[in-house]
This record gives structure tokens, C-alpha cells and sequence, in this order.
């Protein structure tokens, strides 16, 4: 078993194993981010006086001077979405670089 482990896991075909494991890293982080930007929404429709701001960043109508409230809400929704979009992406080339590899290695192991 180990072999095989020790076969799959060779010098040439480590740095695949490596990308998905980064892939995978950067979808997780993605998600974590996702689920604050929800918290960060339903904060915003619950509380629209004080829910435009964020413990790091601040007040979000500052960054947005000159800008009504409507529209910066507009700009954040659209800021929002747009991100889903991308993480979705992420998630999809995550997704179909992990099974290339791993068809990959069984293609080689039942050759072997």
C-alpha cells in the first residue's frame, strides 16, 4: 500500500497534489469570506442606520463620499453578487482540477 502511496506521491507529480491542496485552500478561505459577507448583509436589511459598518474597515458611507446611501447600498449588493460569482468559479475549477488529478493517479496506478 505504501508503495503505491510513495508511487503517486513521486517528485514529478507532487506539484499536482500540491495545486489541489492550494486550490482547495483558497475555496475554504472564499467560503469563510462568503459567510461573513451574508452576516454583513442580513445585518445591512435588519439594521440599514448601522449596518453599513465594519470593525475593520469602518463606516462604509465614508469610503463612498459624494455617494447617497441608496447607491452605495446598490454598489455593496452588486459588490456582493459579484463576488458569489467569482467564488463560484473558484469552486469549479477546484473541483474539476481535483478530479483530473485524481483520474490521473488511477489511471496510473492500474496501469502500473
Amino acid at each position: 500500500m505504501f508503495s503505491r502511496v510513495r508511487y503517486l506521491l513521486a517528485l514529478t507529480r507532487l506539484s499536482r497534489w500540491v495545486i489541489v491542496v492550494v486550490l482547495s485552500l483558497i475555496v475554504s478561505g472564499l467560503e469563510a469570506i462568503g459567510a461573513a459577507l451574508v452576516l454583513f448583509l442580513l445585518r445591512m436589511i435588519s439594521d440599514p442606520e448601522n449596518g453599513m459598518t465594519l470593525p475593520v474597515i469602518g463606516d462604509l458611507r465614508s469610503l463612498g463620499s459624494g455617494m447617497s446611501d441608496r447607491s452605495l447600498t446598490l454598489v455593496i449588493l452588486g459588490s456582493i453578487g459579484l463576488f458569489f460569482l467569482i467564488r463560484a468559479m473558484a469552486k469549479i475549477l477546484q473541483t474539476y482540477v481535483q478530479q483530473r488529478v485524481i483520474q490521473q493517479a488511477g489511471l496510473r496506478l492500474s496501469t502500473k
